[in-house]
């Protein structure tokens, strides 16, 4: 959830300042099995559509969902705007993982940082919040834009 920084002391008005994010764990049941939103547009659309229609104003995305986007759509900014004509504001966060195995020991934080570093590149032409990292079960990083 994301919350705007401007109040007016009044509990109803300030209740429609809240915007409401997605974090994308999303299946759904096809003819084909389970399948998520990011296996084809006719897939998204039902997603980003169905999100919209209960409320959720942004998604958060897996970066390996990001990835199968960018497939269907050429950029991730081509898959923001799919989304957004469907009536979500904006992909919110990046959530994923360097592909490391033991972040917890010294000797791979330096490239662990340089593999966030190279997918965070990779989403900049989204004005996304923040890249958060699932740290091992233990707890979670967020590298935020200066």
């Amino acid at each position: 959830m994301t919350e705007t920084t401007q109040t007016t002391g009044n509990p109803a008005a300030n209740a429609t300042r809240i915007k409401w994010s997605y974090m994308d764990h999303w299946s759904m049941l096809t003819a084909r099995g389970w399948v998520s939103p990011q296996a084809g547009p006719r897939y998204a659309d039902r997603f980003y559509k169905c999100l919209a229609g209960v409320g959720f104003q942004g998604v958060d995305l897996f970066d390996f969902r990001c990835y199968a986007l960018v497939q269907h759509f050429g950029s991730i900014k081509n898959a923001e705007q799919f989304a957004q004509d469907r009536g979500i504001e904006r992909f919110v966060n990046v959530f994923g993982n360097s592909g490391m195995e033991q972040t917890h020991l010294p000797e791979t934080h330096d490239e662990t940082v340089r593999r966030f570093e190279a997918k965070i590149a990779m989403f900049e032409e989204i004005r996304s919040g923040g890249f958060t990292r699932w740290v091992r079960r233990v707890a979670w990083w967020t590298f935020r834009r200066s």
